[in-house]
């Protein structure tokens, strides 16, 4: 028992270190609409990351010869690259606010199926942090401000995409090796992208602005980052793994502040960012606080009278 709260931990640590990054690094994928188009940065991202993830863990790949871990990769890579996608194209639809407020609703999404899976009941602090949780990214996104549109809908099939792969993570972990999982993932991700972009191929401007955008989202932020999750997601619940992906907004937040394009242009921190990030970290920390990797109840039974 004290192994798992152990290993709970430390998968929790793993996720949130991703997390942060990806958050702060997040506006750097905007920036990179400067250099190049949506479908050409992603192919370069992560193209440049399974080159690497291959010359280091290509043999070890090679060795075990399972069909079934490369099934399960070639999933992990459609259940990245479809939300990335579908999260691009919604931008032309809807607005950012609204884009981060749907796109991140998988922390509900997935406790949602686990319990229709598993027939098991959620605890109460679980339903708890949820309503928190939903509506500290309420406030976050202002949503009641920017309104509803029709690229919403496109924004939710990228939550619901993106609650399937926490949940395929976690199941095929359990089964194969989460950092040949993690190479695989970033592997076909990186061929999907290549065959979505010769649809409509793009060039690049090739400068310093761009091979660094390249390098710490492409190398750092999916070589590493991918392989770190699959790792920290195989440690923890999934119901974790969701909540913890709220932990970006919020990183996101502070990147686009702090980091300037090309123009030296940021974005203003504003009031409802800050009152939604309290209270997203606030939750987050509570749940967490007591470190208990079981996140569900079983249904009770009553007892027949003699």
């Amino acid at each position: 028992r004290g192994m798992d709260k152990y290993e709970n931990k430390v998968g929790v640590a793993l996720i949130s270190t991703v997390m942060i990054y990806w958050g702060v690094t997040t506006v750097l994928m905007k920036h990179a609409l400067a250099y190049m188009s949506s479908t050409t940065y992603i192919m370069l991202r992560f193209t440049s990351a399974a080159v690497l993830v291959l010359l280091i863990f290509g043999r070890k790949l090679y060795q075990q010869k399972s069909k079934i871990l490369l099934w399960h990769g070639l999933i992990l890579g459609l259940l990245q690259i479809i939300p990335m996608e579908c999260t691009t194209f919604a931008m032309y639809f809807t607005s950012a606010s609204n884009s981060v407020f749907i796109g991140q609703l998988s922390f509900i999404i997935v406790p949602l199926m686990e319990c229709i899976m598993k027939k098991n009941l959620p605890e109460r602090r679980l339903i708890r942090t949820g309503i928190l949780l939903l509506f500290g990214l309420f406030v976050f996104s202002n949503v009641l401000n920017t309104g509803l549109n029709k690229g919403d809908m496109i924004s939710v099939m990228s939550a619901i995409f993106n609650a399937w792969s926490i949940l395929a993570l976690k199941r095929f972990t359990k089964e194969d090796d989460s950092i040949l999982l993690g190479v695989l993932q970033i592997t076909f991700a990186s061929i999907i992208s290549i065959m979505v972009w010769g649809l409509n191929p793009g060039t690049v401007k090739w400068c310093a602005g761009s091979i660094n955008i390249l390098f710490f989202t492409g190398i750092i932020g999916t070589a590493v980052a991918f392989v770190v999750l699959a790792i920290g997601q195989s440690k923890t619940t999934s119901v974790n793994a969701a909540f913890l992906n709220l932990i970006q907004p919020v990183c996101a937040m502070l990147g686009a502040y702090f980091i300037a394009d090309e123009f030296g242009n940021i974005e203003q921190i504003t009031f409802y960012k800050i009152v939604g990030a309290f209270i997203i970290i606030g939750s987050l920390v509570m749940y967490l606080k007591e470190s208990n990797p079981m996140v569900y109840r079983k249904r009770a039974k009553r007892k027949r009278r003699v």
